[in-house]
């Protein structure tokens, strides 16, 4: 079986206080620092038979830098698929957190996609 996921990465800009008044002064977005999680979101994307597509994601990340929440678009209708595919999300990233215009850690956004191509390949 092959598997071959790729990732292109858009972070979003945190305010720290999503509901406050656009300023001049721009937050850091949180950071990836790592993701050791690969082959359990190829696992979760074989079991679910998503043999090729792109999946854009968001997450949430706390000040600690820590993923708490997950977003995928396009939206699936099965509760099961989003789970299968936001769980080795959540679980294996890691982030330097989002930071306001004074520099303290803030709750951020991050988004970014992953190409999804899975194949069998011929036993031998």
């Amino acid at each position: 079986m092959l598997f071959a996921l790729s990732a292109f990465a858009a972070p979003a800009l945190a305010t720290g206080d999503e509901t406050a008044a656009p300023t001049t002064q721009m937050a850091t977005p949180p950071v990836l620092v790592s993701f050791d999680g690969g082959h359990a979101l190829a696992v979760a994307v074989y079991r679910q038979r998503m043999l090729a597509r792109t999946i854009t994601y968001t997450l949430t990340v706390d000040e600690q830098g820590t993923p708490t929440d997950c977003t995928l678009n396009p939206h699936f209708r099965r509760k099961a698929t989003r789970s299968a595919i936001c769980r080795p999300l959540l679980r294996h990233m890691r982030f330097e957190p989002a930071r306001n215009a004074a520099g303290e850690p803030v709750i951020g956004t991050y988004t970014d996609g992953i190409g999804l191509r899975t194949g069998i390949t011929p036993e031998r």
